[in-house]
């Protein structure tokens, strides 16, 4: 059916093609992921989650830190 020269030519293509298949994943997989990392907020104080906390003496309560943002 097919010529041991020719099984093994098709065999090396499949593998460069797996080869490059697996790196053209991973730089797409790490290039998605960075373009959101550390991505700082504009207005950071008046959006989302603020929140400020002291650990001073009178703000812990048995080595818990009131919440003191209002």
């Amino acid at each position: 059916m097919f010529s041991h020269t020719s099984l093994k030519k098709l065999e090396i293509l499949l593998f460069l093609a797996l080869i490059v298949g697996g790196f053209y994943y991973l730089y797409t997989l790490y290039a998605l992921g960075a373009a959101t990392v550390n991505v700082t907020p504009r207005d950071p104080l008046s959006s989302g989650l603020v929140g400020h906390w002291t650990f001073d003496g009178p703000d812990m309560t048995q080595n818990v830190a009131d919440v003191t943002s209002g």
